[in-house]
Order: structure tokens, then sequence, then C-alpha cells
């Protein structure tokens, strides 16, 4: 069954989460998605933002998985770039010496943590978007896929996982 893909777009190489239109419905209910479906377009999710697009069935690759690594890790390309991404994100929230846009918040949800980025702050309040960092893409019940929030709250949680971060030492 077709799960994680990976496509060429504008010289890059994507990833993401086919959305099946037989396990997916409710991704295909208008007129023109189920016309698109036709056309041999389907759903695909984007592996860091979630963002649903249209991608040409044609033009995806199956990405096999291969928990067999150190520890079960993941070693395979769509691990590996949704590591590097994460990578990328939190050393970016790690050297910001105030908070910010770009500050990253890491909630814990259920088995795992939901992630979010902030991307907008105003004098009262911030917006934030979810990001696919976690093995099982969890979201927090309140933040969701992301918004506009208090600024005095997801600071506060940004300020909390930099004391984390202080107090167990700098590790992704």
């Amino acid at each position: 069954m077709r799960y994680e893909v990976t496509w060429q777009d504008k010289g890059s190489t994507r990833f993401g989460i086919f959305l099946d239109p037989e396990m997916s419905p409710d991704a295909y209910e208008s007129e023109e998605d189920k016309a698109a479906l036709q056309r041999g377009y389907v759903l695909v999710a984007d592996a860091i933002t979630g963002e649903a697009e249209w991608v040409q069935t044609a033009a995806l690759e199956d990405v096999e998985a291969d928990h067999g690594g150190e520890r079960g890790q993941r070693v395979d390309p769509y691990g590996t770039y949704v590591a590097q991404h994460y990578q990328e994100a939190y050393e970016r929230s790690l050297n910001l010496e105030e908070f910010g846009v770009g500050a990253l918040i890491q909630v814990p949800v259920g088995d795992g943590r939901a992630y979010y980025v902030v991307t907008k702050v105003n004098k009262r309040s911030c917006a934030i978007a979810w990001r696919g960092f976690g093995a099982d893409d969890w979201t927090d019940e309140v933040l969701g896929w992301g918004g506009t929030f208090p600024l005095e709250r997801i600071q506060s949680l940004w300020e909390r996982d930099r004391a984390l971060a202080e107090l167990f030492g700098r590790q992704s």
C-alpha cells in the first residue's frame, strides 16, 4: 500500500504522505477533486508542513521504510529528509537571542510530541504553524494545526523548551 512518497518539484526532491482516495474519502469530495482524480492527480500531504497539494500519480515514487537502524531509528530517505528539516529548525530556534519568528515549540502529546514553528509575532499575539517532525505527526489539542495565539502563552512554551535544553544539554 502506498504511504510515504517522493516526487520532483521544480528541480527539488519533495516528500509527503499519499492521501489514498479509498482511505481518505473526505479529501476528495468535490466535483473538482473527482475530476482531478480522473486526470491522474492525487493529494499528497507535505512531510513538513502537512499542507496537501495535487501531484500527478505518475510522478510519485514509493519510499520504502527501513526501521533496522540503530535502536530502531529510521534509515530511509523520508526519515532523513524530515530529520534534516527538524535539525535546521531546532538550531535556528536555539540560536535566537529572543523569542521571535523561527522559534520552535515542542509540546508533549500522547507517546510523542507535536512540533510548531513561530511564523509571525505581533504585540499581543503570534502565529504558529504545525510541522511534521514527529514520527506520528501528533497535534496538540489546543494548538491543533497552528493558528494565532496569545503571545505570552506561546513564548512561555518556547522558554520552557530552552530551559530544558540548557538543563539537559543542547541535543536534538
